[in-house]
């Protein structure tokens, strides 16, 4: 149990979540146990920047709203103004959780494109980063290129993502070709066929 004086520690997970899977549940599992986290919060991105089709933002919220049914310990923000722009989502956050140490999560995949992030310094500053390994992406070439950047993060941790082939983008595939998918729980599964998300029709698919 944590001292009154100790600072909180909040994870914050952005991400597209089209759809929510096992692999960012597992992996949040992985972080909030090995960051030592009080509180985590799945933050989905409306309209991602480097991505030119996504689906709705309430469906997305929904899907991840019943996922994290499950998950005591995990909170879902839901912030449909934010742009993906870390300007826009530090004082967002600060108003939340005052002088918690925020712990941003996000895949490999994702980290190798910091160099090309307007708004790194802002990511960096006095947060820390924990980068899931994702595909055949290893410690030592995410190090480099973490080492590389021109501004670093206050603290980083590098560790293996329990599941690192689990994708979106095949998830999306599968459903449109009425595959199951085993990498989706089963309350989001009945939720996707429902509604008839990732059909071929639909150009997030």
């Amino acid at each position: 149990m944590k001292h009154v004086w100790q600072t909180k520690r909040v994870g914050i997970f952005r991400g597209t979540f089209d759809p929510i899977h096992s692999g960012h549940l597992s992996f949040a599992e992985t972080v909030y146990r090995l960051a030592n986290l009080d509180e985590l919060y799945f933050l989905p991105e409306p309209n991602p920047l480097h991505k030119r089709a996504v689906g709705d933002f309430d469906l997305r919220l929904e899907m991840i709203s019943r996922s994290l049914e499950s998950f005591p310990n995990f909170g879902l923000l839901n912030k449909s103004n934010l742009h993906g722009s870390i300007h826009q989502i530090l004082p967002y956050l600060r108003e939340l959780f005052q002088s918690a140490q925020f712990v941003f999560l996000m895949g490999s995949d994702v980290a190798r494109s910091l160099p090309e992030w307007s708004d790194l310094e802002a990511l960096c500053k006095n947060n820390e980063l924990v980068v899931g390994l994702r595909g055949n992406d290893t410690t030592k070439e995410i190090t480099s290129l973490l080492s590389s950047l021109p501004t670093r993060a206050h603290k980083t941790n590098i560790i293996k993502a329990p599941m690192p082939t689990a994708a979106s983008s095949s998830i999306r595939t599968n459903v449109s070709k009425k595959i199951h998918s085993e990498e989706i729980l089963n309350t989001v599964h009945d939720f996707v066929n429902s509604n008839r998300l990732y059909r071929e029709s639909d150009p997030a698919s």
